[in-house]
């Protein structure tokens, strides 16, 4: 059995592992290890296209909100922040010119990979003079400003688990050859997944979780093709069962990894059904 889908799934699952090295790496600079913590809505308004598909529809409602969550970790010698937003593909050159005035030495953009969030290639959407683009570059330099502003004293716990679900797309033929399938009602294991799902529980000075970061590795593209609702799909629906299982002063923060050929079961069904699927697994590990 090929394990090539799961080994490149792990070589980009090691960001979470590159967080743990760099949250080492500043405390040993600067000795006490600091936080900050903000959101933003990145919600489009409704009309606008989305990234993933090539053939869907303009949107016409919401499902559930977009934001960008950021993380700063402060050390004497050095700032590093990080956000994770619910996008498909984007990087933003704009931002990385303003680490500056951010107040950071590293910047880290890291899309959560939903196919119902905003395209940000749109120049004329919803005007020329604003593309959406260009508000969710601002919107995230504040809430970046805002992190940076309210720093806490903070210790890690790092976690692992599994989350078994989802399914490996590509199926193999005879002849070398290989077709991806993209619909798969009867939940068939074509193939192995990495079920793996690596958690960071940053605490403050009193014990208390102030965040949950968690990654793991799939194509999160429950709604399809057809879908025309904007959404964060399920590291939504994860960050969700996150904060209301530790309360509304933790934030949960999803990272991406490398998503292979993982993909999660389609249809609007599905999303609800990941709440129940996903139990306690991303917070009972990390149980004090």
């Amino acid at each position: 059995m090929s394990h090539q889908p799961t080994q490149r799934m792990n070589q980009l699952c090691r960001i979470v592992l590159l967080v743990v090295t760099l949250v080492s790496t500043l405390t040993a600079q600067g000795g006490n290890l600091k936080v900050g913590v903000s959101k933003t809505d990145i919600t489009p308004p409704i009309g606008g296209g989305t990234t993933g598909y090539s053939s869907a529809p303009p949107t016409d409602g919401v499902h559930d909100p977009v934001e960008a969550r950021v993380l700063v970790f402060q050390s004497d010698e050095i700032t590093v922040a990080l956000v994770s937003w619910d996008l498909c593909i984007f990087n933003s050159p704009w931002l990385h010119e303003r680490k500056n005035e951010m107040g950071v030495d590293i910047l880290l953009l890291a899309n959560t990979h939903t196919h119902a969030g905003p395209n940000m290639r749109q120049e004329s959407f919803p005007t020329p003079e604003a593309p959406w683009r260009r508000t969710v570059e601002e919107r995230t330099l504040e809430a970046i400003k805002q992190a940076k502003s309210n720093l806490f004293e903070a210790s890690v716990v790092a976690g692992i688990g599994e989350l078994p679900i989802g399914y490996n797309r590509l199926i193999r033929h005879k002849g070398g050859y290989a077709m991806t399938q993209f619909e798969n009602p009867e939940r068939i294991p074509y193939g192995p997944i990495d079920p793996t799902i690596n958690v960071l529980r940053i605490t403050d000075v009193t014990g208390d979780a102030q965040v949950v970061l968690v990654n793991t590795a799939c194509h999160p593209v429950v709604l399809g093709p057809r879908n025309r609702k904007i959404s964060a799909g399920f590291p939504g629906v994860m960050r969700r069962r996150i904060e209301s299982a530790l309360g509304p002063e933790t934030m949960a923060v999803f990272l991406q990894g490398g998503a292979g050929e993982r993909l999660l079961h389609r249809g609007i069904a599905q999303l609800y059904q990941l709440q129940g699927r996903l139990r306690n697994q991303p917070v009972r590990h990390l149980a004090p």
